[in-house]
């Protein structure tokens, strides 16, 4: 089975309706959690040489620096 845009289509169609069984040419694969499913995007994202659609896996972090004084 060789990876293609098509499967990492299914996968991140899956994904966004909430389902964790994705099926593609003739085949089915049931996920355990979405976190698996996320988790298969990235690796067939890495693999195809695209970016993860599913955006950065890294959080963002807001820092707020509130102060008395003005110097």
């Amino acid at each position: 089975m060789a990876l293609d845009t098509s499967k990492l289509d299914a996968l991140v169609a899956a994904y966004t309706s909430g389902a964790l069984r994705v099926e593609t040419d003739g085949t089915s694969i049931t996920y355990r959690s979405t976190a698996e499913l996320a988790s298969a995007i990235r690796i067939t994202a890495k693999a195809l040489g695209v970016p993860n659609p599913l955006g950065s896996a890294k959080p963002v972090r807001t820092v707020a620096l509130i102060g008395r004084k003005g110097y």
